[in-house]
């Protein structure tokens, strides 16, 4: 599956020989704008990126190919394996997931399709959070006002 890159981030590589996405792992920003969650994933220093942002509005932006590796995940592992970078596709809501922003409606709605679109590539790949991925690093987007696993989870 290849994707227009329409803010590439330079923050990516390539996934190990042979790995193929058999995760995906939901995140939550903790920026207060699209455009400041755009330019810190693009920013040299910030060392951060996702496959792709659902802003606020709608707006979805891809910052890095399916076919790479994003650097989303950081130290993270799941069912012991480590490093979840290589081996999923990290999705975004540009959201302040400490608990003071609700997911939009539109937001919600454009991650559904594109959880939808992924399993059709890849049918059997798993749904999951960084929060479940970096327990007890991380706990987005667990704690974003109607944020729902299980909706994701249930394609």
């Amino acid at each position: 599956m290849s994707i227009e890159l329409t803010h590439a981030s330079p923050h990516f590589n390539r996934r190990p020989k042979g790995v193929v996405p058999r995760l995906i792992v939901l995140h939550a920003t903790a920026g207060k704008s699209d455009a400041g969650d755009l330019s810190w994933m693009q920013s040299p220093e910030s060392k951060v990126s996702y496959h792709r942002l659902f802003g606020r509005q709608g707006g979805v932006y891809t910052l890095v190919d399916y076919a790479h590796r994003a650097w989303h995940a950081g130290v993270s592992s799941w069912k012991g394996v480590p490093d979840c970078n290589s081996y999923s596709i990290g999705l975004a809501f540009a959201n302040r997931h400490d608990g003071t922003e609700a997911l939009t409606p539109i937001q919600i709605a454009m991650m559904k399709a594109e959880v939808q679109s992924i399993r059709q590539e890849w049918p059997n790949i798993e749904v999951v959070t960084h929060a479940m991925v970096s327990p007890g690093r991380k706990t987005d987007p667990d704690h974003s006002p109607g944020f729902d696993l299980a909706m994701y989870q249930s394609y």
